[in-house]
């Protein structure tokens, strides 16, 4: 798909038709954000898909009304994964890992032309490459997913500003640090992983893992199972570990696996991991993932991460 620049109103409208067809994932980054363009976003999209958003989230933004900070009560009420960083500018939209836009418009109704008198905006919009769109999520996962207990603390430091009118260069007394959950620490629960061996023996846990419902499988399933794993926890986990090691043997992944899940999971055994590994280089080795190779050098199973 070549490049296409829009302005204003035709944001909207080319928005409200990819969310209308999202079958697995919106990722939005955006500096402001408002509950009621949310609203407005979930009022267009299909249920169960996964939405995630990344907000710059800064106290004088909030403050000033161009940001609510009720926007994560909202989020964790209705299925939004809510990262913050307060050195966001970006205003990014995805759609499926495939299409995007990208410009000037914030996630607010004045950004995506939902009431009149509207701000100019211009977006560019086209596909995405799937390392491109890994490279976007990167950006909230390096960032802090922003937590109830977090949200609390910054909430109380709100309600204690005495003239917050007056208040509008405040600033977050928060060690984010503490709340930062690294790309590579994406921590998984056993739910997250795949237990079947692979695509195209799915039981009912990983049908629901993967966000499908088996009655709206139509035409090609093995691609529409594809393009849930690709958006799926697990797979993202792995993703960014190999970005970082580029080769690892069964014996290092399987370590990996086990100190991640013992987080969630303290008592698993080292031969179940082994099976939810098994079962992940499969699903790889099935969909001949082109980011990935696998071969088995020294009778060893070896992941890479071709370039």
């Amino acid at each position: 798909m070549n490049k296409m620049i829009i302005h204003s109103l035709e944001i909207k409208e080319r928005i409200r038709t990819e969310i209308l067809s999202v079958n697995t994932e919106i990722l939005i980054v955006s500096a402001f954000a408002k509950i009621e363009t949310l609203k407005w976003i979930d009022l267009h999209s299909k249920l169960n898909i996964k939405k995630v958003c990344l907000v710059r989230f800064r106290a004088e933004d909030i403050l000033a009304g161009v940001t609510d900070l009720e926007m994560f009560e909202y989020c964790i009420n209705n299925g939004w994964e809510m990262y913050i960083n307060d050195k966001v500018h970006s205003k990014i939209y995805c759609f499926d890992r495939k299409k995007y836009l990208i410009g000037s418009a914030n996630l607010t109704h004045s950004g995506l032309g939902l009431k009149g008198n509207s701000n100019i905006e211009t977006m560019v919009y086209g596909s995405l490459s799937f390392d491109e769109y890994f490279e976007i999520k990167k950006i909230a996962y390096e960032s802090t997913r922003l937590c109830e207990k977090l949200y609390e603390e910054m909430k109380d430091q709100l309600e204690s500003i005495e003239f917050p009118e007056k208040s509008t260069h405040f600033k977050w007394n928060v060690n984010f640090d503490k709340y930062k959950i690294t790309k590579s620490k994406i921590i998984l629960e056993i739910s997250d992983l795949l237990q079947s061996a692979s695509p195209i023996r799915l039981n009912n846990k990983d049908l629901e893992m993967l966000k499908i419902d088996p009655q709206n499988l139509r035409g090609d399933i093995t691609n529409q199972i594809l393009e849930q794993f690709l958006t799926s926890k697990v797979f993202e986990w792995i993703y960014y570990l190999m970005e970082e090691n580029k080769e690892m043997y069964y014996g290092s992944l399987t370590e990996e696996l086990h100190d991640n899940l013992l987080i969630s999971a303290p008592n698993i055994k080292r031969e179940q991991v082994k099976v939810y590994l098994t079962n992940i280089l499969n699903w790889i080795e099935y969909y001949e993932i082109p980011e990935f190779s696998i071969d088995r050098p020294k009778y060893s199973q070896r992941l890479r991460r071709n370039n």
